[in-house]
């Protein structure tokens, strides 16, 4: 889903110029949407991913990371808010996980 909606846009054809991107593309499209917020949501996050991967730097930024985590440091809630923040570690751990 994430791979057909970005492929809409122009961006795409541009970064995913040679085989080593469209296969880092096809990976970064593989991350699983434990969050489940939005289609969009999930696809913003994998558009952001894609393109640290295939800026100069090759990684996604430690403080950017930092900052999606600090998002669910946040102990108040009841049990729904719990899982949430659950799933949002689950996603940047699979993420952080996988290899280049």
């Amino acid at each position: 889903m994430a791979l057909k909606i970005r492929g809409r846009g122009g961006w795409i054809k541009a970064l995913a110029a040679s085989r080593d991107t469209v296969g880092r593309l096809w990976d970064v499209c593989q991350l699983p949407d434990f969050r489940k917020l939005s289609t969009d949501e999930h696809v913003n996050l994998v558009r952001s991913i894609f393109e640290f991967l295939t800026s100069e730097s090759h990684v996604i930024p430690d403080d950017w990371l930092a900052r999606q985590i600090a998002r669910a440091d946040v102990t108040e809630g009841g049990c729904r808010h719990f899982v949430g923040r659950l799933a949002v570690i689950r996603t940047y751990t699979y993420a952080a996980h996988r290899a280049n």
